[in-house]
């Protein structure tokens, strides 16, 4: 089992029980968590409010904590060399091989990105997904991001 967590999310207690859980089933190949955003300013409040839409939508990210059958991570080849939405990407070919799971556990991540002008970080965030699922390359999004942030 690979389990991707970013530097800055900190699991709960109860999150590698649920992974050995989860993967006890054989159906199951990956997944992912629940995600809460640290502190309590507006910004930490409405992320955690939006992300569970979000994976009603079917979209999750780096920060959720997503973990795989090593298996089926090298079957797929593993994450793509993109500077940006490379954890896009591999949901998207973890969903396309079936069996991805969403967690109920909780797990905390930063919300430090989008503390200062949050409104201009989710709509510049907003916008460059709807390009990388357009098709637009991750690399070149990658270059609008650094001047997004």
């Amino acid at each position: 089992m690979l389990w991707f967590l970013h530097a800055d999310t900190h699991p709960c207690d109860a999150a590698l029980p649920a992974i050995k859980r989860a993967l006890s089933a054989p159906h199951v190949t990956a997944g992912n968590f629940a995600l809460r955003f640290a502190g309590d300013t507006r910004a930490a409040r409405q992320m955690t409010w939006i992300y569970p839409k979000l994976r009603l939508l079917g979209l999750c990210y780096g920060d959720s904590g997503i973990f795989v059958r090593r298996s089926v991570y090298e079957e797929i080849g593993g994450f793509g060399a993109y500077a940006l939405f490379e954890d896009l990407d591999l949901v998207r070919r973890l969903k396309r091989r079936g069996g991805f799971v969403h967690l109920d556990e909780c797990i905390t991540t930063s919300s430090r990105r989008f503390e200062h002008g949050y409104a201009r970080v989710w709509m510049n965030w907003i916008a460059l997904q709807v390009l990388f699922w357009a098709g637009v390359s991750p690399n070149r999004l990658a270059r609008w991001y650094r001047y997004a942030r």
